[in-house]
């Protein structure tokens, strides 16, 4: 690798892309310039859907697109990569990007591109190998046909390195530089010219689709599909998404949106072992009840059957399987993983869990803590008999003043879970040595039932009812 190369590349391929933006503040793409340089926002009759603003990949889709285009000895390491940004609980990179993340970006590329050059030389002549790259690789990676433009690009920086050195650094360095173009990292839609609304093509409409549904770039038959303007018709669009969703390669996308649903990526104070085997399982029971149970809302709530495998076995008391009924737990919400990551090392935590199921589920936001209320509570925690219930403990806290009116949703919300301890095991007492008791009487919410007994009683009515 040329250390002269490393200097210049990243700036002149990945600044000059997009926004030009670098560790600024800015949101590219929030507004429509107009003629006069100023912010507008476009007008259009029935649904708008306002700018989407420009997507940079994030690590997964980095790793897989890079995978599916160059195969196995493609091999990327996500933690190099810049971190990503987020979304609510999701990944989605939609800001300018920082000098240390150019320096990822590069070092990543060239890794990428160091590992790949000697295999890739040894299928082509000096002759006719930038075109070769670019047909067989960049179309793909750019996510949309190769123009001339680039052909020029590309063939100048190849005849500037052949004519210093061999063909393999030479397409080391093409290969390099097609990993930092904007084109790539970017998930370019390029609008129709005027002010006016417009639809999105072919190519921007495909990447949207294997993004969403498979967490990488278009395969070859969904560009021909953009190439032949299959996805100009909704009724295009939907065979196309059917093919995704039917192809394994949706798998890895159902997982990874239900785990960064339920934000799963730690649990804290879990052991290493056990937060091992936990981590995958609710992934893989949402693609299980996707593919084995027909996709249904209600299943994904109420399912008892789920893959278990390992450590995760033993902590269940149950024997590994692909399939298996664990007692006591319903559907992705008590699943161990998710009760150990709204938990504590030592107690269940049921506001945390509370707030889990008000905030991510049923979308109501609870708001913020009243200023001094955690001293307040810790207080009142400290002046109640030693020996008292966990529940009655969290009752007196929250009971009176500034907190009561939150936490008569939150709470209850919380109590569902109580059954299952700070590890997602079934437990008949508290911490205290009370009995546990999962009932409560939910208030705000007009179409769920008043009162309930346990999670069995309760979930069901999370796909049944209107909230």
């Amino acid at each position: 690798m040329n250390a002269t190369r490393l200097l210049w590349l990243p700036g002149l391929l990945i600044a000059a892309g997009c926004s030009g933006l670098i560790g600024g503040d800015d949101d590219p793409g929030s507004k429509t310039p107009g003629p006069d340089g100023t912010s507008t926002t476009a007008s259009c009759d029935g649904v708008c859907l306002g700018s989407s603003g420009l997507l940079r990949l994030t690590r997964e889709e980095y790793r897989r697109s890079v995978e599916a285009i160059f195969g196995q000895t493609a091999v990327v390491d996500p933690s190099k990569l810049p971190l990503d940004a987020a979304a609510g609980p999701f990944s989605a990179n939609d800001g300018a990007v920082t000098e240390p993340d150019v320096a990822d970006y590069n070092v990543a590329a060239w890794t990428l591109a160091e590992t790949l050059a000697p295999g890739l030389a040894s299928e082509c002549e000096a002759s006719t190998c930038v075109d070769q790259l670019l047909d067989l690789y960049g179309s793909a990676l750019f996510r949309r046909p190769i123009r001339d433009e680039d052909r020029l690009a590309y063939r100048d920086l190849f005849d500037w390195s052949i004519a210093e050195d061999d063909l393999t650094a030479s397409v080391e360095l093409v290969v390099a530089t097609m990993l930092q173009s904007p084109d790539f990292l970017y998930r370019v839609e390029v609008a129709a010219e005027g002010d006016e609304p417009s639809l999105l093509d072919g190519f921007a409409l495909a990447p949207r689709l294997s993004f969403f549904l498979w967490r990488q770039g278009p395969d070859d038959v969904l560009r021909e599909a953009a190439l032949g303007g299959a996805l100009d018709t909704p009724e295009g669009i939907e065979t196309q998404a059917r093919r995704l969703l039917t192809d394994p390669r949706a798998d890895a996308a159902l997982a990874t949106f239900h785990r960064e649903w339920l934000s799963l990526d730690d649990l804290p104070g879990t052991a290493l072992a056990l937060e091992d085997a936990m981590r995958p399982v609710c992934g893989g029971f949402a693609v299980r009840v996707f593919r084995e149970e027909g996709a249904a809302l209600s299943a994904l709530f109420t399912s008892d059957r789920s893959p278990v495998s390992g450590p995760l076995a033993a902590h269940y008391g149950v024997a590994e399987g692909e399939d298996v009924a664990v007692a006591g737990h319903v559907g992705i919400l008590t699943q161990a993983s998710v009760m150990s990551r709204y938990a504590s090392a030592s107690y269940t935590r049921p506001v945390r869990r509370g707030d889990m199921l008000l905030n991510q589920v049923l979308c109501y936001d609870i708001g913020t803590t009243p200023p001094n209320a955690l001293e307040q509570a810790e207080e009142t925690s400290a002046a109640l008999p030693e020996g008292t219930s966990d529940r009655d403990k969290l009752a007196t806290v929250t009971g009176e003043g500034a907190c009561a009116t939150c936490h008569s949703i939150i709470n209850p919300a919380g109590y569902v879970f109580e059954q299952f301890d700070e590890h997602g095991q079934l437990r008949a007492s508290d911490s205290q040595g009370h009995p546990v008791d999962p009932s409560g009487a939910f208030e705000g919410f007009t179409n769920l039932n008043k009162t309930f007994n346990n999670p069995t009683t309760f979930i069901p009515q999370l796909t049944t009812n209107k909230i």
